[in-house]
């Protein structure tokens, strides 16, 4: 069985146009050469609930609501109660906040790392967190590719699951 912890992140592929469209300009904008499989990104609050930015920024049921997603667990090697309860105290403010589709404009021309406005797509806000935490230097731009690479990329990440969810917890057990 995988132990989530609060702190874990997630890369899923986002179903549809948009997340096609997403792993599109990723692979095209990417160093590595490996494409873009993931759209999405969200962090564990808990072993059972999501954070992410969705229409608005809320959180979902895990593993019930990703049914028939493909999904990327990953862990920082120093995340902690300190460093999660420290990011997320300041993480959560975005709460409630309206999806930002304009930054996927920006994206789209690479310049995502541009500050333009409060709201932050699914992957910053991840890695707003992440930077809270302590453990990424900039937080600004990144997507979801570049936090499945660095999921896969070894220390200081480890994978903590990879698959399809099928049917709930016991598929994931």
């Amino acid at each position: 069985m995988i132990e989530i912890h609060p702190g874990d992140i997630a890369c899923t592929r986002y179903p549809g146009d948009l997340g096609d469209a997403i792993t599109t300009i990723e692979a095209f904008y990417e160093d590595d050469n490996s494409g873009a499989e993931y759209s999405h990104a969200l962090l564990f609050q808990s072993p059972v609930e999501t954070f992410e930015s969705l229409e608005v920024v809320t959180s979902r049921k895990w593993p019930d609501d990703f049914v028939g997603a493909q999904v990327l667990i990953g862990r920082h090697e120093r995340m902690d109660k300190f460093a999660f309860e420290y990011g997320f105290g300041l993480t959560q403010r975005h709460r409630g906040e309206a999806y930002p589709y304009y930054r996927l404009l920006l994206h789209l021309f690479n310049l995502g790392q541009i500050c333009a406005g409060n709201r932050l797509v699914c992957s910053e806000l991840v890695t707003e967190f992440l930077w809270h935490c302590g453990l990424i230097w900039d937080w600004r731009g990144k997507t979801p590719d570049w936090l499945a690479d660095e999921i896969k990329g070894g220390p200081p990440w480890a994978v903590v699951w990879e698959g399809v969810v099928k049917n709930g917890l016991e598929d994931v057990a």
